[in-house]
Formats: C-alpha cells, sequence, structure tokens
C-alpha cells in the first residue's frame, strides 16, 4: 500500500522543497512534523535528508486545543467579574462554594481593596502614635492624615470599583427586565471581546506611602519627629509596618492574591532606609504641590537640632553655631523645595521647558536645597561641621583659644576629644576604650546585633516573648502559605499557647528610653567634670599645616570614623554594607544611607568655603 502524500496543513499545497534543514512548502510555511535524522558524520549529505514523517496524534492536539480554549474563555469571564471564581463577595453563589476563600480579587477591585488595606494600616500607625508620644493630639494628626492621603490616592486615579461593579449589576438587571426572553446571541469570539481590565499598578502606592503620608502629617502639625525616628519605631515594632498583614482582618485580606500581597509589600520584612523614605516623601509633596498646589511647612528643625547636640554630649555652644552655619548657608527645611531651580545645568533646562513662567530663581547654593537630602542628615552634617571646626577630626590636636568679647574670654565648653569620642561611643554602644560609671543598656530584644550567649534568663524570657508575638503567624490569608511567607519559614509555625500575656512593646520600648536617658545624663556629668588636659604639641587657632591634596587609599581619619559612626546611629541610617555596584547616573540621583551623611558634610564644608571666598 503505497504512503499518502504529503500535504501542507496551512495551504494544502503538495511542492516541498528544503530550505536550512527544514522542510519548505511552496507558499513557505515551515513543517514542524519533519526532522532530519543523521546516520554517520562520514556520510554524504544526501544520506542525512529524510521524507519520512512521524505520526501525527490528532486526537491528543484537539484535546489540549480544547482544554486551552476553555481556559482562555474562564479567563475572559474573570476579567469581566473581577474574580476567579467567577463570583462576587456575599452573594449567594459564593456561599455556594466548597472553599469560598479561592475566589479572589482581580482587577480594579483588587486595587481598591488593597488602597483599602494601606488606609486601614495608616489607621493603625496614627493610634500607636499616642503609644510612643503621649502628649500629641492624635484626633488633629489624623485629620491632617487623611487630607493627605485622600489628596495621595486622588494623584493615582484609583477607580472606585464596588460602586462600578454595583452599578454596572443595576444597569443589566434592567437591561433583562426590558429586552425579550431570546435575544440574538453574539456569534464567535465576539462574546469574550471586554475591554481589558487589568491591576491598576500604583507603583507608588504601597505600604512606604503611609509612612511618608505619616511624616507629612508630623511636618504639618509642627512635630519634632524625624524619618529616622519612624525608622527606629518601626524596627522596635512600636509602628505598624513590618509584616502588616497581621493587623489586617482576614475578610479583607483573604480575597488578596499571593501576588497583590507581595505587590503591596503588606507582608514585608525589609525596614526602610531613611533615603528610600525620603524619596516617597518627597515624591508624594510634589504629586500634591503640582496637582492640588499643596504647600507643606518647613521642618520643626530647632527641636531636633537640640536633641541631636544632646545625643552627642555637646555643650550648648554647638547648637548656635550649627543655627548660626544653616542661616549662613542659606540652608531651608522645606520638605520640597519649589523655589529654587536645580544644580544640573540639564535639568535646569529641562525645568525651564516645562515650567517657563514659574517664579524660580537661580540659586549659587541650590546644593544646600537638594531635595534628595533628607533635612535630618542636613541637620546633623552642619553640626559635624562645626564639631570639626573644634576638633579637627583629622589626626592632628587643636588648641582652644577664647574669644574676647567686651573683654570677657569665651570658651565654647568643648570636652576633650579623646574622653568626648569614647563617652558617644559608649553611649550609643559603640566599642569605647574607657569604662565608665553609668547604669547599663536596657535588654533590647528588637535589636539584631545582641550576642544570645551573654543574655540572662530574664532577657532570654524577654526574647523569647518577644518571638512568639511577633513571629507566629496570626490572620494569616488562605492564599499566602502558612509555613511559608516571603520565602521564609515562620520561626514559629504554631500559635502560641494562652498562658502568657501578650509583651507591651510600647512599654518596653518607653522604659529603654527612659534608661537610655539616664545613662546619657551620667556619661555627661563625669564627661564634663574631668579637666582639660591639652597635649603640649598641639595647633593653635590660625596656624597652618600641611594637607595631602590626593589621598589614592581613601583612608578616613580614625576619630572621624567613629564620629561619623555614632552620627549616622543618632540620625536612624542603616548602617548595613553598601549594596552592589550601580550606573553613575543612578548613583548620582539615588544616595545611600551608608554615604549620604558624609556627602553631605563635604557639601556644606564647600559651601562653607566658597562663601568665605566671596565674602573676601
Amino acid at each position: 500500500m503505497s504512503q499518502r502524500r504529503r500535504v501542507c496543513a496551512v495551504c494544502g499545497s503538495t511542492r516541498f522543497r528544503l530550505l536550512s534543514a527544514q522542510l519548505v512548502c511552496h507558499a513557505g510555511h515551515v513543517q514542524r512534523d519533519f526532522r532530519v535524522e543523521a546516520a554517520q558524520e562520514d556520510d554524504g549529505f544526501d544520506t542525512q535528508i529524510t521524507t519520512r514523517s512521524r505520526n501525527f496524534n490528532r486526537s491528543s492536539q484537539r484535546d489540549a486545543r480544547r482544554i486551552e480554549r476553555q481556559q482562555w474563555a474562564v479567563e475572559q469571564r474573570r476579567k469581566r467579574r473581577g474574580r476567579v471564581g467567577h463570583v462576587f463577595p456575599g452573594t449567594a453563589e459564593h456561599a455556594s462554594l466548597s472553599d469560598p476563600d479561592k475566589a479572589l480579587l482581580q482587577g480594579t477591585r483588587a486595587t481598591f481593596a488593597i488602597v483599602q488595606c494601606l488606609q486601614l494600616i495608616l489607621r493603625h500607625q496614627i493610634e500607636s502614635v499616642s503609644l510612643w508620644l503621649p502628649g500629641v493630639d492624635v484626633t488633629i494628626l489624623e485629620t491632617c492624615a487623611r487630607k493627605i492621603w485622600a489628596y495621595n490616592v486622588s494623584c493615582h486615579n484609583v477607580p472606585a470599583a464596588p460602586l462600578e461593579a454595583a452599578r454596572d449589576t443595576l444597569s443589566r438587571q434592567q437591561q433583562s427586565k426590558a429586552t425579550p426572553l431570546r435575544s440574538v446571541p453574539r456569534r464567535g469570539r465576539q462574546r469574550y471581546e471586554t475591554p481589558n481590565s487589568k491591576s491598576v499598578r500604583t507603583v507608588n502606592l504601597s505600604i512606604r506611602s503611609t509612612v511618608a503620608v505619616l511624616y507629612l502629617a508630623f511636618v504639618q502639625c509642627r512635630i519634632p519627629i524625624t524619618l529616622g525616628d519612624l525608622r527606629k519605631r518601626i524596627f522596635d515594632r512600636t509602628l505598624p509596618y513590618l509584616n502588616a498583614i497581621r493587623f489586617l482582618p482576614n475578610t479583607l485580606t483573604s480575597a488578596l492574591s499571593f501576588s497583590d500581597i507581595q505587590f503591596a509589600n503588606l507582608d514585608c520584612n525589609h525596614i526602610p532606609s531613611v533615603t528610600e523614605l525620603h524619596r516617597r516623601t518627597e515624591h508624594i509633596a510634589s504629586q500634591l504641590y503640582s496637582r492640588f498646589d499643596v504647600m507643606f511647612l518647613e521642618v520643626n528643625s530647632a527641636p531636633i537640632l537640640s536633641r541631636y547636640v544632646h545625643d552627642l554630649l555637646l555643650p550648648s555652644t554647638f547648637y548656635v553655631g550649627a543655627k548660626s552655619l544653616l542661616t549662613f548657608l542659606r540652608i531651608d527645611m522645606h520638605v520640597h523645595s519649589v523655589s529654587v531651580m536645580p544644580v544640573n545645568p540639564i535639568a535646569r533646562a529641562k525645568f525651564k521647558e516645562k515650567r517657563p513662567d514659574a517664579g524660580t530663581r537661580n540659586s549659587k547654593h541650590a546644593f544646600s536645597r537638594n531635595s534628595v537630602i533628607p533635612r535630618s542628615v542636613m541637620l546633623m552634617a552642619a553640626l559635624l561641621v562645626v564639631v570639626k571646626l573644634q576638633y579637627g577630626l583629622d589626626g592632628i590636636r587643636r588648641r582652644e583659644s577664647p574669644l574676647y568679647v567686651h573683654d570677657r574670654a569665651i570658651f565654647s565648653g568643648a570636652a576633650p576629644q579623646d574622653a568626648w569620642i569614647d563617652a558617644i561611643c559608649a553611649l550609643h554602644g559603640l566599642p569605647s576604650e574607657r569604662t565608665w560609671d553609668a547604669v547599663p543598656a536596657e535588654f533590647a530584644p528588637w535589636d539584631t546585633q545582641i550576642d544570645l550567649l551573654s543574655l540572662s534568663d530574664k532577657d532570654v524570657d524577654t526574647y523569647l516573648s518577644f518571638l512568639e508575638d511577633q513571629y507566629a503567624p496570626k490572620n494569616i490569608p488562605s492564599s499566602m502559605p502558612l509555613r511559608e511567607r516571603n520565602d521564609e519559614d515562620d520561626l514559629l509555625p504554631c500559635l502560641p499557647g494562652k498562658h502568657r500575656p501578650e509583651m507591651h512593646l510600647a512599654t518596653l520600648s518607653t522604659q529603654n528610653r527612659k534608661t537610655y536617658y539616664e545613662r546619657r545624663a551620667q556619661l555627661q556629668s563625669a564627661l564634663y567634670t574631668q579637666p582639660n588636659e591639652e597635649d603640649t604639641i598641639c595647633l593653635a587657632p590660625g596656624e597652618g599645616y600641611a594637607t595631602h591634596t590626593h589621598d589614592p587609599g581613601g583612608v578616613m581619619p580614625r576619630e572621624m570614623k567613629r564620629v561619623l559612626d555614632v552620627a549616622m546611629k543618632v540620625i536612624g541610617l542603616d548602617t548595613t554594607p553598601e549594596p552592589a555596584f550601580e550606573t553613575t547616573s543612578i548613583a548620582w540621583g539615588r544616595p545611600h544611607d551608608q554615604t549620604v551623611l558624609a556627602d553631605c558634610m563635604m557639601q556644606l564644608e564647600e559651601g562653607l568655603l566658597v562663601m568665605l571666598r566671596q565674602r573676601r
């Protein structure tokens, strides 16, 4: 029996030719069921070609195509209805499902649910403020935060999906009553041609936005709180942020898919850095200014600068010097600077093209108003510049000479350099070369740098209670695995017993702050009661000395490195190793916590030198 002649499945042609080891018909269609079989390596080209066709299982292909069509139809119905389970929550059809939790929200309804979750987390964050700031009126703060949040959501054009779904349902019911029973059905693929209803990807609307909105509310209420303070509260778990899904009800999170939960960072384990929070804050402030003309007040910098001076165990003369330096360099404390053009000439040209009628002016001190640097970092950098003017911090000793005002000698009242550096290192938990007579620091179970082998029995109980309260899974929706969240296994997969009351982290954090203040007062009294014994070999003010203009090794003096580490810890910057290598453009536009303080301090030093030369 002769073999059936090959026919092209696309055009029906019976004429074929070989092209690049592929069988191609006369019209150019490649035959997928044809292959070139090689026999031996030394055979000729003719022996490597065969026209034999493989068996074609058409029944299995029909089944596969049928399954693909069914899946495509299910996907189209899901897009129209907004749920994977083809039902709406609260209906009888949803209650009749074997597992109602499998009906997950999709599209605009999922986006609306994510916004609801973020709004509820923001309310929890505002309520937690009364625990660690008892003197703040939470009512005024909540009113201000609610307005900023409403403006922020309006910038992203989040549709009211439940209202639109209810209107669509009502319109369909009215049309079904008005139309006859047998309407003309749509044929073919026209039944599935519906507009695309993918989720509205609000990239800048995540849980970081809640912290940024809370900080802007603090700024508007003139409360001296920085982004570093909020980061510390996130670190000690007194501000709801880490695994915030624990604070949300299951009725709200069970309808969200695992990808939506991860997209909104509702179950994040990463503590954001100060620069990341500042970028989100600056973005929200600029959006509100450009779209709604919302202007924010200046940061209440005087109490913040005073707190930094006390945390570094410095006398009040350094506060006056840092404040005078900020005034001399014309550094403002606005969250979003809109009165000065960008420093980069290319960016300045683009700014003029976009806003030719804007009332901006070019400033020589525009670097001091750089919007990518947080204001808390700018305050600490100005304070460190004054410290360098006093101590030098370059390995060369200085000797202070009195300033005579009305025949009266005035000194700064600064402590000796070595004793001062050892005192601030001992206060903030860094290695110190001296032993100080002060109360020991309180145990903090959230500190990741503690030595577990050196803990006492009481500290071990506190640490285990902290783990049970913070790392045991609570309110986990069905879309997330119980044992695995964020690709990490839970430390305690089972819920703890109810024989132990829950730990109040706000009370523990308040006790730690009281111990810190007591320890700071003791170290300050011990530091300033010591006699100021200066070395015989030291530099007088104005005396010249040799400096190196190039340092190939990039070595920072040890005194300066220790002071920078303490200052970064006071601000709340991230002190982990620097991230991986980035391109020059990204690195210029996105400063990191590890280098932003040193860069800002060098910028202020350069600006001070430029101003002094101009005054000459």
